[in-house]
């Protein structure tokens, strides 16, 4: 099961955004209205948080349900009868024939037959998609009924507010067991064979699929400099030049290596169709917070948010945090070297001012700041990627590529400080 949880420090902040108290919420408790759908038509599963006001959650359910027109997903939904909305009401999502084949068409993916036009992870796609792209704040939409401080933003995705406050603990699809168990005796049991990518694209999606053909492909481009290795390893003396000329072919291998991936990828994306793996999509993120727009480019009504003010935030803000949090790592780990430097000559220095060869009391005390700034590093990681995902998001970037590569050379700055200097 694909599981995407939010931190456990939401469900703390849920508590602080209710309106009302437990007793209150269940005179109000309304009973979740879905539709019936037939079990094997879940394409994806919303577990919501315990207590959640009725309010809230029925509202979201007009708008998953509510016509595009309206500002609605147009999905169906049906509650899981085994649900205890006081343990966390639990809502299977789907969508009609024809409101996937509408979507299919709107994000432009190639139709594979005409039995079965589209994979079952193309399906989930759609679905995911249209619940955190299209389901967004309209201008009356000021916040989360019963929950006056998740507080909305015109163009603003909601079901991704409700997953950052807390309110939704999670979202997944479910397997289909007739179909794993295919897709294990295809992988598992041919070994020595290809393999089978469009299988695992088909059920697990373009992502896992282009992650197992790259493992394919880079386990078989390392026979190259496994047989260099080998052929240095064997015929290389004291004085020989093969370790000098092994270094260089491994260098234009690498090379070498990059420009075939990347050309083998970019066939892979082009015959799955996959644009949004290619870095040429520039579909807004979920989270993405501005005005509604025309967009200049496609001539969609899409959120819009001034570029300059992304920059000012990262350049003012956000950097001048991230490099404070830097030189605190750096001086942390002086701190320790100079601990250790300062125990080793307590313990060793005798009062002629010589220094004797320290004992087993002295080489334990040593290490004590050693275990303490291990420590310390794994807290400093902990807290610093909650700090830089907290800016970046906060710096409000449009698409979600650029998120990842701001966020991503704030974690290199300050883990290569704080974990290999």
């Amino acid at each position: 099961m694909m599981l995407i949880e939010g931190p456990k420090e939401r469900a703390k902040g849920l508590s602080t955004i209710r309106q009302k108290n437990t007793s209150e919420k269940e005179e109000q408790r309304e009973p979740v209205e879905c539709s019936v759908l037939p079990p094997k038509t879940t394409y994806l599963v919303l577990r919501f948080a315990p207590g959640i006001d009725s309010q809230a959650l029925q509202w979201l359910i007009r708008k998953i349900k509510m016509p595009r027109e309206k500002g609605g997903g147009e999905l169906l939904l049906k509650r899981q009868p085994s649900c205890d909305e006081k343990k966390g009401a639990v809502l299977h999502v789907s969508a009609s024939a024809a409101r996937i084949s509408e979507a299919a068409e709107h994000l432009d993916l190639r139709l594979i037959g005409q039995n079965e036009p589209l994979s079952s992870s193309e399906r989930r796609f759609i679905v995911l998609h249209e619940l955190m792209q299209g389901i967004r704040a309209l201008p009356e939409d000021h916040h989360v009924p019963g929950y006056p401080t998740a507080r909305l933003y015109n163009g603003q995705s909601i079901v991704e507010v409700f997953h950052e406050v807390g309110l939704l603990e999670s979202f997944y699809p479910l397997h289909n067991k007739e179909n794993l168990r295919r897709l294990r005796k295809l992988w598992y049991c041919n070994f020595f064979q290809h393999q089978p990518i469009d299988e695992i694209r088909a059920y697990f999606g373009d992502a896992i699929a282009m992650y197992f053909s790259f493992l394919g492909f880079y386990t078989t481009a390392l026979l190259f400099p496994m047989l260099l290795g080998l052929i240095q390893m064997w015929f290389s003396g004291p004085k020989s030049l093969l370790p000098a000329l092994f270094t260089i072919l491994n260098s234009f291998w690498v090379i070498l290596f990059l420009v075939l991936w990347k050309r083998h990828s970019n066939c892979l994306a082009y015959s799955w169709n996959t644009i949004k793996m290619t870095g040429l999509d520039d579909e807004p993120r979920a989270s993405f917070r501005g005005e509604m727009g025309e967009d200049r480019v496609t001539g969609r009504i899409l959120p819009q948010y001034p570029r300059w003010k992304s920059f000012v935030k990262m350049y003012i803000v956000s950097w001048p945090i991230a490099l404070v949090c830097a030189f605190i790592a750096f001086y942390i780990m002086l701190a320790s070297f100079w601990a250790e430097q300062t125990i080793l000559v307590w313990g060793t220095m005798q009062e002629d001012g010589t220094q004797m060869k320290p004992d087993y009391a002295v080489q334990a005390l040593v290490m004590i700041p050693s275990i303490v700034y291990t420590a310390l590093v794994f807290l400093m990681n902990y807290y610093y990627r909650k700090l830089a995902t907290r800016l970046t998001e906060w710096e409000n970037h449009r698409t979600q590529s650029q998120f990842d590569r701001h966020r991503v050379l704030k974690l290199v700055v300050f883990e290569f400080v704080n974990n290999f200097m």
